[in-house]
């Protein structure tokens, strides 16, 4: 009981959001969010509407170490020189720029990203066979005739190429490009 009430008292009182990583050292965001940044970047990078300011992603190691290295590769190579550090009261040189940056809607928008060449109803029907819990694209389900209904059985609601799902399309497509113009300046997760 002392040893669950000492540890709740730690995380009430914790002066950062820095999380303990490894070999001592200290990461503000989960590690996952930065491997979805360097996903980012290597989009920006590919698109030719956009231009990515290098000049802010010093020893990331330029466009083509970014474009060319899987990501668990660059991250052994680099981590602690960018996003590590040593006391949680440091700060690092590269940060996830929101306190609040959800890794769920990031996830969802760099799928709906990598799948943009497909239309809304695709998508969607695409995104929910892959995935079992997308956020509030998972509240529907299909009947035996292939309608959507809602998952409760109560509301019974023909979707096909409804506002609905173009609605929530657009809107990740949208953070989509905010996530890519934000990585071109030097930042994400705002």
């Amino acid at each position: 009981m002392r040893n669950t009430l000492r540890r709740y008292q730690t995380k009430k009182n914790k002066t950062s959001r820095y999380k303990r990583y490894r070999d001592g050292y200290w990461i503000k965001s989960r590690y996952l969010l930065y491997r979805w940044w360097y996903k980012f970047l290597q989009y920006a990078e590919q698109d030719e509407k956009r231009e990515v300011d290098w000049s802010k992603y010093d020893g990331w190691g330029g466009a083509s170490v970014v474009l060319n290295t899987r990501f668990e590769k660059w991250w052994q190579q680099r981590w602690k020189e960018l996003f590590g550090v040593r006391s949680e009261k440091d700060k690092a040189r590269y940060e996830i720029a929101s306190r609040k940056a959800r890794a769920e809607t990031i996830r969802i928008t760099l799928l709906v990203y990598e799948n943009r060449d497909k239309t809304g109803r695709d998508l969607f029907d695409a995104l929910n066979k892959r995935y079992s819990k997308l956020g509030s694209l998972d509240m529907y389900e299909t009947d035996d005739e292939g309608e959507y209904i809602s998952v409760n059985g109560k509301l019974r609601e023909r979707l096909i190429d409804s506002k609905y799902i173009n609605q929530h399309i657009k809107r990740y497509r949208q953070q989509a490009d905010r996530l890519l113009d934000q990585v071109c300046r030097g930042e994400f997760g705002r």
